[in-house]
């Protein structure tokens, strides 16, 4: 029993699509992506223990604090874009947003703190 031309085509296109829908969730899965950097002063001097928050478009939060040489590290990270918060003990909040990720590299964002103005100086 031959086969139409027909039917070979859709038997074709049929096999075509459950090899793309099996295919389709391995190729969504992208490996995580990083942020990290130093922190500084304007002076240039390393800011330690400051806390970096980097959120999502999505609301998730992600927390990393500066080390001994002021840097930190932001890692497993979804892929997309990230509006960071930093703040420190006696310097004022910095805002960086729509800082990008890609899937499989550090982005480095190395950031100033601005030292807070004294009250009644």
């Amino acid at each position: 029993m031959s086969r139409s031309p027909i039917s070979r085509i859709l038997a074709t296109l049929s096999t075509c699509l459950l090899l793309l829908s099996l295919a389709s969730p391995g190729l969504s899965q992208q490996s995580p992506g990083s942020i990290k950097g130093t922190i500084t002063d304007q002076l240039g001097s390393l800011v330690v223990a400051a806390t970096i928050i980097a959120k999502d478009s999505k609301g998730t939060e992600r927390t990393a604090t500066t080390n001994s040489t002021g840097a930190y590290d932001l890692k497993s990270l979804v892929a997309g874009k990230y509006d960071l918060r930093v703040s420190a003990p006696g310097f004022t909040v910095l805002e960086e947003k729509n800082v990008v990720v890609k899937g499989g590299t550090a982005t480095n964002v190395d950031l100033q703190l601005s030292i807070e103005a004294l009250a009644g100086c």
